[in-house]
């Protein structure tokens, strides 16, 4: 998927463009021309994958080409388990030092540690959340434990977090984390720490990352939560 942020725009889906049987040149064309146009150039585009090895790859083929990488196209992993870890690993690898890097770790399934790959300065945006309902009904544990432990993380290493959702099976201490909507989305139902949405921005004048931080609210005195 890739977004543009001002205006959210979203490549084909069905197309499955990052599908190794798709022509490199055709990627250019379908993400980096339309960024790089006129009207393209006026948002930012986030390039979110779970092909990272083809994405590598594509910036080879770049190289090769003599074609530059477009400023205004941050490129993304999908994380969702320690069994997807390397996603991160192998996403910190690709590209310079002016290219924009972030994790969607959404939807969590487990407890993971971004600590090592944090650490090395070269992820600037962490996204998580919770899974929604799914449509046989059923919705995966998300354990606010593990929403505060990525927070910790981010924290550590200067690394701009934000909470999407808890999703539709919250929970906290074992206990289930109530919420009116189905894919737990209201940030004022949620706990006051955890109520964090911040942004990477390019710094001006100088290179570099960053922090544009969300207002925060705090939940009344009388409220049950």
């Amino acid at each position: 998927t890739v977004t543009g942020m001002k205006k959210p725009r979203y490549r084909p889906k069905k197309g499955a463009v990052q599908h190794g049987g798709v022509p490199l040149d055709f990627l250019a064309q379908e993400i980096l021309d339309v960024a790089s146009s006129p009207r393209g150039n006026r948002h930012i585009w986030q390039w979110l994958t779970k092909q990272v090895p083809r994405l590598g790859h594509f910036e080879g083929w770049l190289r090769a080409q003599n074609l530059t990488w477009p400023s205004n196209v941050w490129v993304g992993a999908s994380v969702t388990a320690k069994a997807t870890l390397s996603r991160a690993t192998q996403l910190a690898q690709i590209g310079d030092d002016k290219m924009v890097r972030f994790l969607s770790v959404e939807p969590l399934w487990d407890d993971v540690d971004l600590g090592p790959v944090l650490q090395s300065g070269r992820i600037h945006w962490v996204i998580v959340g919770g899974e929604s309902p799914q449509a046989n009904g059923t919705t995966s544990e998300f354990k606010l434990e593990w929403a505060r432990s990525i927070l910790g993380q981010c924290r550590r290493f200067e690394v701009p977090y934000f909470l999407k959702q808890v999703g539709g099976n919250a929970t906290e201490g074992g206990k289930r984390w109530a919420t009116s909507d189905r894919h737990g989305g209201k940030w004022d139902e949620w706990p006051n720490d955890l109520r964090v949405r911040e942004m990477p921005q390019l710094a001006a004048p100088s290179p570099g990352i960053q922090v544009v931080q969300a207002e925060r609210r705090t939940r009344p005195k009388n409220s049950q939560k």
